[in-house]
């Protein structure tokens, strides 16, 4: 594989956590980019969810590094309370919601 070729390391909850996980390993000489943060603005258009969470990728050569770092730092905020995995059920239409969205992503109807 070309050391060079971007690989996906990680797919954010929204803008704000992709960019908080990129300066953090940048702070630890990992350099990263992120990747479709912009495709959230794009609601009513296409649907939001997995395809349209911005991505954090790295050079195929620190990609190791980098999904090793993301890992103790999803660990170490899980101790802190904010743990990622926390999900919402909507009231409507029974989806599962990811806890940063304040609007079911599948009826658009508010929760949290």
């Amino acid at each position: 594989m070309d050391p060079l070729a971007l690989i996906d390391v990680y797919v954010a909850e929204n803008e704000q956590q992709a960019h908080i996980i990129r300066a953090w390993l940048a702070d630890a000489g990992v350099d990263c980019t992120v990747s479709g943060g912009a495709l959230q603005g794009a609601l009513g258009d296409i649907p939001v969810g997995i395809p349209t969470a911005p991505r954090l990728v790295a050079k195929a050569d620190s990609a190791d590094r980098a999904k090793e770092l993301i890992r103790l730092w999803e660990a170490t905020s899980t101790r802190a309370g904010a743990s990622p995995q926390d999900e919402w059920q909507c009231m409507d239409c029974g989806e599962l919601n990811a806890a940063s969205f304040e609007l079911c992503w599948n009826c658009y109807t508010a929760g949290g």
